[in-house]
């Protein structure tokens, strides 16, 4: 059984997402359950609709920014994120795929629209993720800001409240951001030297000589704007008792499960089907009218038989005026006919 779920239409990517969880966690679920449970709209399945879901089946899921800075190099807490259903942009807008193992620093992504697994690496995902334009209260991000900067400040006796007050939430979060990036994949001689850069980092250097990709948290009108993507962690849970029961997928080929969906839309099964079978005879009919000029009527220069047959024609073209099709078949069909008996009028003379 394929991990990767394929998507049957445009908009059903969530779907396929949740049904990847479930496979890669060895759990089976009936896709078309997810689909009835799952609500839908035009252009997709919300993020926290897929968060309610898969919280009430057995899983336990939480929003996270995902910090590619803080991630890089840091294989354990790569880790530990993962499996996370990730939203990125492609030529159709949003769409969600499920990233599932870290090898390095790339990551393996699950694709519903191409059915199949390929990597990432984090810059390559930072680019194609989808970015969260929610705005944090500066209320609600003040405690966690707080905490971050005071666990990162503490070892080298800074105070974080009079940084902060001088400095700002964002510029102190951005540069103490960017000055862990340096610490963890660089290092420095020893810790009077990370102090000393540190120090000079807060208080002489500008935020615009930190580089743009460290400048995660922004101000907008009074608030901060988090410039990380964001992402939904999904961990299953412990089975409990009470364990939620839902229809285990049934072993069928992925060309009937297509089948059934488009047996939903008959009407236009039924249209496809005339239009084909109709397009097949006027083409046979054609074919057959060049014949018998070929084989019969030129050869005999019969030309009151090839005005007979475009009067003919010229009386069907009127009958089925409406039809672009048949109309663009008798077209050509009567430049054939005109042709013949020009040609023969020509050689009778």
């Amino acid at each position: 059984m394929a991990t990767t779920d394929p998507q049957l239409k445009s908009n059903d990517c969530g779907i396929s997402a949740v049904k990847t969880l479930f496979n890669l966690n060895g759990k089976s679920i009936s896709r078309k359950y997810v689909e009835q449970s799952l609500p839908t709209e035009e252009k997709g399945s919300r993020i926290s609709d897929l968060k309610e879901f898969l919280d009430n089946h057995g899983f336990e899921t939480k929003y996270r920014l995902l910090d590619i800075n803080g991630l890089h190099g840091d294989t354990e807490k790569l880790e530990a994120m993962l499996p996370f259903i990730l939203p990125i942009q492609n030529k159709k807008g949003l769409h969600y795929v499920v990233a599932a193992q870290a090898k390095g620093n790339k990551v393996k992504i699950h694709d519903p629209a191409k059915a199949k697994e390929y990597y990432l690496s984090l810059q390559e995902i930072k680019k194609l993720a989808h970015f969260n334009k929610n705005h944090w209260d500066m209320a609600e991000a003040e405690d966690k800001i707080l905490s971050i900067c005071s666990r990162d400040l503490v070892d080298y006796r800074i105070d974080v409240a009079q940084a902060l007050e001088e400095y700002g939430h964002a510029t102190l979060f951005n540069k103490l951001t960017y000055f862990k990036y340096l610490k963890e994949n660089f290092g420095f001689k020893d810790v009077a030297a990370e102090k000393n850069f540190l120090g000079d980092l807060l208080k002489n250097q500008d935020i615009s000589s930190v580089p743009h990709n460290f400048k995660t948290l922004q101000y907008d009108k009074g608030k901060l704007r988090n410039n990380s993507p964001m992402v939904l962690m999904a961990k299953a849970s412990a089975e409990p008792d009470n364990a939620p029961v839902y229809p285990e997928e049934e072993r069928k080929s992925l060309y009937w499960q297509l089948f059934k969906q488009l047996g939903e839309h008959r009407k236009l099964w039924y249209i496809y089907i005339f239009a084909a079978l109709f397009s097949a005879t006027t083409a046979q009919i054609a074919v057959f009218t060049n014949q018998i000029l070929i084989d019969d009527i030129l050869p005999t220069y019969n030309i009151n038989t090839l005005v007979l047959l475009r009067l003919g024609l010229a009386f069907t073209s009127f009958l089925t005026w409406p039809r672009p099709f048949t109309r663009i078949s008798c077209r050509c069909i009567w430049a054939i006919f005109s042709i013949a008996i020009s040609l023969l009028r020509s050689t009778k003379k």
